[in-house]
């Protein structure tokens, strides 16, 4: 019985045993077709040939604008400001010598007229002693005059005492001639010092108006109409908006790589300016030791001439760009381009190959790399992802005309 059911099932048998054996081939065939696939893999990159040259690299620093010519505004005098420049509420340049703001000097101008009141009573005082000088001094000839001739005629005609008499009144006619000549010295040394006074309280009446000790600007203004002043206490400051400094800091090591950059050109951009963006200076002084706390110096360099339209003022943050030495046999690549910051591919015969390489500084956003790179080789540029499961690249040379 049982070997009458197996005769009839026997083809169902054997066909289900095929049906698994075909699934089960074609399941294995796919799969080696995928990896074959996979291992096989082509792509095309774009290449460059590599052109060695001597390359500058670029060193990026930060810095701020500072005016060449910068001064406080100090008061000289105490008081009160009844006069302010219009420029100092619109910004505008002051040319030097012109007035910037004016402080009351009705006291000082009194101060002066009693000065020059008193020394025209010394001057009149001093003619009036110089009238009696002269008197004096015609007294002293007449009493030496009448001394001398009653000497000569002592014994006969002169007695003793007519003689001591004329002696008396020629020592006093000398003493009186001294004392006036002592009077006249006096009020010569007043008038002197008077003098000296007037000048002062003329020179002080003089500072009562602050005048633009050069051509610039008022920056952080406390001036206004009314205020009282304390000579000595800062009321702004005064800048020349025209010559500008920018000072920087640089790195120790990077200090180590620049070598010498006294008076090298520099470039200066502001990003944040729609009227000028790069300005032009050259490095003019160095500081003459490195902050230890900071490993590093400040640099300090001299803008171009900038022109009166310019926004650019005192305190704009900028950055400085300075060109360094040369490197040699050097080539320059997209950072994008480098591996772990040690090599790049380039392709032979369809394959990319690894060459080692060096980051020597940048330049205009790039990398400046030397190492086992040659002249002419396809370096590939386009970015390349499972580098283990590529068997061929196919390449799309930028350079081919």
């Amino acid at each position: 019985m049982l070997i009458t059911i197996y005769k009839k099932s026997r083809p169902i048998i054997i066909i289900f045993i095929l049906t698994i054996l075909i699934l089960y081939v074609l399941k294995l065939t796919k799969n080696t077709s995928t990896l074959s696939k996979e291992k096989v893999e082509v792509r095309t990159v774009e290449t460059i040939n590599i052109k060695l040259n001597d390359v500058m690299p670029e060193y990026l620093f930060y810095g701020n604008v500072k005016g060449i010519n910068e001064v406080d505004i100090i008061a000289k005098l105490n008081g009160k400001i009844i006069g302010v420049s219009p420029k100092v509420l619109d910004s505008s340049d002051f040319k030097k010598g012109e007035v910037v703001f004016e402080i009351d000097d009705f006291k000082h101008k009194q101060e002066l007229k009693k000065k020059e009141a008193i020394i025209k009573e010394l001057k009149s005082e001093l003619k009036f002693s110089d009238l009696i000088y002269k008197e004096v001094l015609v007294q002293l000839q007449l009493s030496e005059k009448d001394y001398k001739r009653k000497k000569k005629l002592y014994g006969d005609i002169v007695t003793k005492k007519g003689l001591e008499d004329a002696l008396l009144n020629f020592s006093l006619a000398k003493a009186r001639v001294l004392d006036e000549k002592v009077k006249i010295k006096s009020i010569e040394s007043k008038i002197d010092i008077e003098r000296a006074q007037i000048k002062l309280a003329k020179r002080t009446l003089n500072d009562a108006k602050y005048k633009a000790p050069f051509d610039g600007k008022i920056s952080n203004s406390l001036i206004e109409v009314g205020a009282e002043v304390l000579s000595g206490i800062a009321l702004g400051s005064f800048i020349n908006t025209n010559l500008l400094n920018v000072k920087f800091f640089v790195g120790e090591s990077v200090y180590a790589d620049l070598g010498r950059v006294m008076g090298r050109s520099i470039k200066v951009i502001w990003s944040n300016s729609s009227f000028k963006k790069t300005y032009s200076g050259n490095i003019f002084n160095i500081d003459s030791t490195i902050n230890k706390e900071r490993s590093g110096l400040n640099m300090y360099a001299r803008l171009e001439n900038i022109s009166l339209d310019d926004p650019i003022r005192p305190g704009v943050f900028v950055e400085v760009l300075i060109k360094g030495s040369a490197i040699k046999k050097a080539f320059i690549v997209d950072e994008n381009s480098i591996y772990e910051d040690k090599y790049i591919y380039v392709l032979i015969k369809n394959t990319p190959v690894k060459r080692i390489i060096k980051v020597q500084g940048s330049v205009d956003n790039k990398l400046i790399i030397t190492g086992d790179i040659l002249e002419n080789e396809e370096f590939i540029i386009t970015r390349i992802t499972n580098i283990s499961g590529i068997k061929k690249l196919y390449s799309k040379n930028k350079n081919a005309k």
